[in-house]
């Protein structure tokens, strides 16, 4: 009992080697690659449908109604989601990798269930919620890189009244 007790000493910081964090970049398979693609064309599908069955009587801002509704609206609820996975692409590869690697120990009937689990969570919870604050989140950003990027000031400036414009059009 003494002995175990001996092995188990405190550990001075010093005595750890300090470790090299190394940023190597991973080249992820193609097909999780394509799946991650996929989930961007999926999100701007939700959004179409989910626009489509939304009843709009009324002219907005000046727009045509058919065009608001089927183009403009389905675009600026996509917009944050479409940032989210395209700048974050090979982290959603990796991550598609590692649910394969864990899904592939457990039974088809059980990778179905949590399939239907996931989709409805997303689809009636997460997206729904999450979206206009996002997309408050998203125009910010634009604006934001709009107004750092160092080429033509007039250009810039412009654009910054465009995207202005379009946040009280919306909002």
């Amino acid at each position: 009992m003494e002995e175990d007790i001996d092995a188990l000493r405190w550990v001075e910081p010093r005595e750890i080697a300090p470790t090299k964090k190394k940023r190597v970049k991973e080249i992820v398979e193609s097909k999780y690659r394509i799946v991650a693609d996929l989930q961007g064309v999926f999100v701007i599908g939700y959004f179409f449908t989910l626009t489509y069955f939304i009843p709009l009587d009324r002219n907005m801002f000046g727009i045509p109604i058919a065009f608001f509704k089927s183009v403009v609206l389905p675009l600026i609820l996509s917009l944050p989601w479409l940032l989210i996975y395209y700048l974050g692409l090979n982290r959603w590869a990796k991550a598609f990798k590692i649910i394969d690697s864990i899904m592939m120990r457990v039974g088809n009937y059980y990778r179905v269930f949590y399939l239907v689990n996931a989709l409805i969570i997303f689809l009636f919870f997460i997206f729904p919620i999450l979206t206009p604050v996002l997309s408050l989140i998203a125009l910010f950003y634009l604006v934001f890189k709009v107004v750092s990027y160092p080429k033509k000031k007039i250009a810039r400036f412009l654009s910054l009244i465009a995207l202005l414009s379009l946040y009280i059009l919306f909002i």
